[in-house]
């Protein structure tokens, strides 16, 4: 089996550190899909040719790109006001469909953006960090309903 992938083309930065400064500094929500994108791919890679060292850089830097965006989206609102005192634009749906994000993957962006800074870096800087499905468990919110009262 012959495998395609050229990393050199997957403009990643060549240490962790760099690419957290790099995701920290995006303010494009299509910029951060394509971080993801290619952070997956090299994931995939890296299972591959079982390289553990690379795989968690990627899983890393791919749930720091999907936090980030989750983190722009979260600038608009419903009516695509920004949060924060500026024009009209974009509601998160158009914002996230236009940076092709589907409705799941903008779900899920919002929630891995809800956790807890602090909770974040020490899931994801952990031995064996967290699938961003379960970052995103973790930012949902629960409502709690009460409980039927029993005589």
């Amino acid at each position: 089996m012959t495998i395609n992938l050229n990393i050199a083309q997957a403009e990643l930065p060549k240490t962790y550190e760099a690419a957290k400064a790099t995701l920290e500094g995006c303010n494009r929500i299509d910029e951060c899909k394509r971080w993801s994108d290619r952070a997956e791919a090299l994931g995939g890679y890296a299972r591959i040719v079982d390289d553990n060292a690379l795989f968690l850089f990627a899983h890393r830097v791919r749930a720091r790109a999907v936090r980030r965006a989750g983190h722009l989206l979260k600038y608009l609102d419903g009516r695509g006001a920004h949060m924060k005192k500026g024009p009209a634009s974009l509601t998160q749906r158009q914002a996230a469909e236009q940076a092709g994000l589907s409705p799941d993957q903008q779900k899920q962006a919002v929630r891995v953006a809800t956790v807890p800074h602090r909770d974040f870096e020490a899931l994801i800087e952990g031995d064996s960090p967290p699938t961003i499905t379960a970052l995103a468990d973790l930012g949902t919110r629960h409502r709690h309903t009460p409980k039927a009262n029993r005589p």
